[in-house]
């Protein structure tokens, strides 16, 4: 006979609005035989998140920004509950599927264990150095080594362990693993592999340096009142050497192994960087003041990062080798562009022609980034982007030409839609014929019908959108970058292009991630139009255009639909 049992799950946000109404819709829509209540607790969200939130099924508290630490947040939003078993989740956690809250509660449920937490899987490519850490600490099975990693982002306890010892108000952070600490001794605790949710922090060095500052005054916390010494020998000079070098070079091997080139330069430059941080933090008052808590706990203020950017549009082309294509291109952006401020960002893949010269002569104002090799359209992107200033990012292809008013009719459509990330134009050939620059994604029966010349056999379609599907615009899952405006916010949550993919599915890559991590869409615009030399680049590769086609597909499978050894099969969605 089951026992049914009140669960309460706690949530807590600030300035959460892309994530937090994909978690609520997740968190509602799970399958348990016990009755739930959901508490939100924000600490001073001047976005739209509490408007997300009040239109679910949940309560809503609120606290003031000077009072907020994880501890006091986690503690006000318990006490206001009901439930038999807390949950706590963290609001940029997003529940895998409808059995996350079963998987995690289950253990405490048949009394197996006090407190269970669950598995945090990163969006890959997102944040490589958080990759690393919850790789690590969150194996896909129960065998673990090392410390036990109890989070509060994803985990579950009885109320009568939080009767006993609450979390500590007054600790920077690290409150959950120092609740672990001391009730580990009386109550049992139990990781739960199968409780997966979907961690979404994109990388940033501000984010990681801050909380470096703040894991150090944690650390020292601990150790002062409760004589907790988490560093051990890594105490000593020699130990922390050791463990510098140590941690370096295995974040190297994971972005050696993940094909994560880019960042292999700036890891030494980034992690001692957040060392010395962690050693400022160490060597001060360990805990933080009111005045302090929006520096150390508050996200990055957006609203800021817009009032100090330079521009409103920053356009993004790469080249190789097409100087009458580029020019064509450039001269069609300060024909059409209109009032909206600008910068326009050139990225050379180590042209042989006299590109350089002729557009710096031509274009002077334009930025020219000049690469020594060809290094792939995604790494000249994300090169051209990490520049760049505009909070509208328009990704060009230097084979495009536009039309009309096409960038401020893009800006303005994602102005007024708030749930779009990207917006693309209607692209068409330079013949006046539509182009079909819309597509599903390459699932297998999608390419089975391409294949066949198929639309659609009952709910199956065919991988590429037919023309009346891209007149009727709206929502669309994969268009192509050739031609794509983007919010840079929405950048910044999805990441940048996987530079695994360096000529094709780049493009897939990054919009399948968007799609299924992110509350964006990316919409099609017809009134905004452009024109395409399609494949002007990627013509002159020859029959490598084919091989390079299915290595870009292949790629895409093995990182999206991995083979599983759990369930012994492919996984393949259709």
């Amino acid at each position: 006979m089951i026992k049914y049992v009140m669960i309460s799950i706690i949530i807590r946000t600030k300035d959460e609005e892309k994530n937090i109404g994909q978690v609520l819709s997740s968190v509602c829509a799970q399958e348990i035989p016990h009755k739930i209540e959901v508490i939100v607790v924000d600490s001073g969200s001047s976005d739209k998140t509490l408007d997300i939130a009040k239109k679910h099924d949940v309560k809503v508290l609120s606290i003031p920004e000077s009072k907020f630490s994880y501890g006091y947040s986690l503690n006000y939003g318990i006490r206001q509950s009901s439930g038999d078993i807390i949950c706590s989740l963290s609001a940029h956690c997003i529940p895998e599927d409808n059995s996350w809250l079963f998987e995690l509660v289950k253990p405490v449920i048949e009394k197996k264990a006090h407190a269970t937490y669950g598995r945090q899987i990163p969006v890959t490519g997102m944040n490589p150095f958080e990759e690393v850490f919850l790789n690590k600490h969150f194996p896909t099975d129960e065998k673990r080594e090392g410390r036990v990693s109890f989070s509060n982002a994803n985990c579950a306890f009885t109320r009568k362990m939080w009767d006993e010892i609450k979390f500590d108000e007054h600790i920077p952070s690290w409150e959950d693993y120092l609740w672990y600490l001391l009730a580990k001794d009386r109550f049992v605790f139990q990781y739960a592999p199968n409780a997966c949710v979907i961690h979404t922090h994109s990388f940033s060095v501000e984010r990681l340096t801050r909380t470096a500052y703040r894991d150090g005054r944690a650390f020292r916390y601990m150790k002062d009142k409760y004589e907790v010494d988490i560093l051990g020998n890594v105490s000593s000079a020699v130990g922390k050497l050791r463990y510098i070098m140590k941690d370096i070079s295995s974040h190297t091997a994971f972005l050696l192994r993940k094909g994560y080139l880019s960042y292999l330069f700036v890891v030494p430059f980034v992690k001692i960087y957040s060392y010395l941080n962690y050693w400022k933090g160490y060597h001060s008052d360990g805990v933080i003041t009111g005045t302090e808590r929006g520096r150390f706990f508050g996200e990055t203020d957006k609203k800021n990062l817009r009032i100090e950017r330079k521009c409103t549009v920053s356009f993004i082309i790469p080249n190789w080798n097409h100087r009458q294509l580029l020019h064509e291109c450039i001269s069609s952006i300060y024909n059409t562009v209109g009032d909206l401020s600008h910068e326009i960002i050139v990225v050379d893949n180590a042209s042989a022609d006299d590109s350089a010269g002729h557009i710096r002569e031509t274009f002077p104002e334009v930025m020219w980034l000049q690469n020594d090799r060809n290094l792939g359209y995604a790494k000249a992107i994300n090169l051209g982007i990490t520049v760049s200033k505009g909070d509208f990012l328009f990704l060009l292809n230097n084979d495009v030409k536009l039309t009309g008013n096409t960038s401020e009719r893009l800006k303005s459509f994602l102005d007024k839609h708030p749930d779009a990330g990207a917006v693309a134009p209607m692209l068409y050939y330079p013949d006046g014929r539509m182009q079909i620059s819309c597509r599903r994604f390459p699932t297998l029966s999608a390419l089975l019908l391409e294949t066949l010349n198929i639309n659609s056999i009952g709910s199956f379609h065919k991988w590429k959108l037919t023309i009346g599907e891209h007149l009727n615009s709206g929502i669309v899952l994969q268009p192509m970058a050739s031609a794509l405006m983007v919010e840079r916010r929405c950048w910044e949550l999805v990441g940048p292009l996987d530079e695994g993919f360096p000529i094709f599915f780049n493009d897939v890559d990054w919009c399948y991630r968007l799609y299924k991590y992110t509350d964006y869409k990316i919409y099609l615009c017809p009134e905004a139009k452009a024109i395409h030399h399609e494949g002007a680049s990627v013509k002159r590769l020859g029959y490598r255009k084919k091989v390079e086609f299915y290595k870009g597909l292949l790629r895409f499978y093995r990182k999206h639909f991995p083979f599983s050894a759990q369930k012994s099969n492919f996984r393949i969605v259709i």
